[in-house]
């Protein structure tokens, strides 16, 4: 195991390993033995630990599952993005080596000076949290987010060229917008009482945070990186989670746009075709996707009341340094409404209009069924 330094820099991501073709029925101890073995077969990749509890819990695959990736509700159109296995208390921890030679295929000239990090994904309550630390002290301060960056593509790379049956799935944004640096806190000598603290530093892009730890005589370092991510994981597992509502809301949103967009065309289409398609085929459309816009409004309403409740409480866990509460709060106020209201404008101006055009088709047929009926009895009678 590489020595780890006394401070050090690393980001912060939202990583999993997935399978890339499910088996229908599987035990999480099936599932890691299968991550284990797929990141064994990279070469520069070693130190590797998983923690699994309740190795026999089974996952079945649900008949209206594809890959696990997105599910369908009643109404056949909401998306839900989500890991599987969906655990909690998991830990994959390994290190890396990525030699500079390769940085820029995957990150561009961005200079990081280290080619050796350590990775630490825990699957925390609201999901999976990647910490990826630079161990080496030459590493440039603020190259954590880079790190998250050049990590998370070589092992995709490798994962998905590999003939394992893993696949890292990933949750933007990976990097979270901030680098973070690790170093040792004293004043005036003296150790500083709080375990954690951190201050913002200078900003030329992402942000930059320093966390300064007590230095305990019996704690090595990797014991302090150990728990500094428990500390952190809660926090960054909420904002993550949060993103994911407010990915699922974008493409709903975009859905129901889509459909929107869908029926103006049937409703404006011209000629007596396009009257009758108007008049008696969009009406089940019109109400679909009235109540498709109806439960996007609850939707977005379910995740502010999350987004809130972890707000407040966040900040009341004696643990929570709150780095990331800034970033939960602008993320949760994501609230793209203008597809919703231009559906729900729709649907109540086709409904109106509908009934206007049903009404006059009415008159016309029973005008029309008059006169065929008049004339009719005048053949008769005559």
């Amino acid at each position: 195991m590489t020595t780890f330094p006394k401070s050090w820099c690393f980001g912060v991501g939202c990583l999993a390993f997935e399978y890339k073709e499910r088996p229908i029925e599987f035990t999480l101890g099936e599932w890691a033995a299968e991550v284990r073995a797929s990141l064994e077969k990279i070469s520069t990749i070693d130190e590797i630990d998983i923690a699994v509890e309740n190795s026999q819990a089974r996952y079945k695959q649900k008949a209206s599952l594809a890959e696990g990736e997105v599910a369908t509700s009643s109404a056949g159109a909401f998306l839900t993005q989500r890991f599987i296995p969906q655990v909690v208390g998991q830990r994959i921890s390994f290190e890396i080596s990525i030699t500079s030679r390769l940085h820029e295929q995957f990150i561009g000239a961005r200079k990081l000076r280290a080619e050796r990090f350590r990775v630490d994904v825990h699957y925390a309550y609201y999901g999976p949290v990647a910490f990826i630390a630079c161990l080496e002290p030459k590493a440039a301060r603020g190259a954590g987010s880079a790190a998250v960056v050049l990590v998370r593509k070589f092992l995709a790379d490798a994962l998905e060229k590999s003939d394992g049956n893993i696949r890292l799935s990933v949750l933007g944004p990976s990097p979270f917008h901030a680098s973070f640096y690790a170093l040792p806190a004293q004043v005036d000598g003296e150790e500083t009482i709080s375990r954690f603290t951190w201050e913002e530093g200078p900003r030329a892009g992402y942000r930059s945070a320093a966390i300064h730890y007590s230095d305990l005589p019996d704690a090595s370092s990797i014991d302090v990186w150990k728990e500094l991510q428990w500390v952190l994981a809660d926090e960054f597992s909420a904002f993550y989670a949060v993103m994911q509502r407010r990915l699922r809301r974008m493409k709903n949103n975009s859905l129901v746009f889509q459909q929107t967009e869908e029926l103006v065309a049937a409703s404006t289409a011209g000629g007596f075709k396009g009257w009758f398609t108007r008049v008696f085929k969009t009406a089940a459309r019109s109400r679909g996707l009235g109540l498709l816009a109806m439960q996007a409004q609850l939707m977005t309403i379910s995740d502010d009341e999350f987004a809130q409740e972890r707000l407040t409480a966040l900040p009341r866990e004696t643990r929570t340094l709150g780095i990331a509460l800034e970033e939960i709060k602008q993320a949760s106020t994501y609230a793209e409404t203008d597809a919703v209201d231009s559906a729900l404008a729709m649907v109540k101006f086709l409904e109106s209009g509908r009934s206007r055009d049903f009404e006059v088709a009415v008159i016309a047929a029973s005008t029309t069924l008059g006169a065929v009926a008049g004339a009719l009895a005048a053949v008769i009678a005559g």
